[in-house]
């Protein structure tokens, strides 16, 4: 699924991303939790301001964003609460394509 994406532009161009927009959502980005590298594409699992968990793949050469995974803090904060010690199915990261 395509995706709009606000990056920094430092050593190289979309070095990293800043925030997320679905819709007419900003999501802003706290923190870039991992990010891999493949021949011309490099990805990002980042963690927004709400909580959230995306998996954000930049393809460089046509400069194309993708949402591939999503993963909400909601599922995550209920199974704490509940006092579960593995998080539920639904909880993992999945993908969007």
């Amino acid at each position: 699924m395509k995706a709009r994406v606000i990056s920094y532009s430092g050593y190289k161009t979309d070095e990293t991303p800043r925030v997320l927009k679905i819709g007419e959502t900003l999501l802003p980005i706290a923190q870039i939790e991992d990010r891999w590298y493949s021949p011309g594409k490099t990805f990002f699992r980042v963690l927004t301001e709400g909580g959230d968990r995306y998996l954000l793949r930049h393809v460089e050469a046509p400069d194309v964003w993708t949402l591939e995974g999503f993963r909400s803090h909601r599922v995550d904060g209920a199974a704490h609460k509940a006092g579960k010690s593995d998080p539920p199915l639904a909880a993992a990261l999945f993908r969007c394509n």
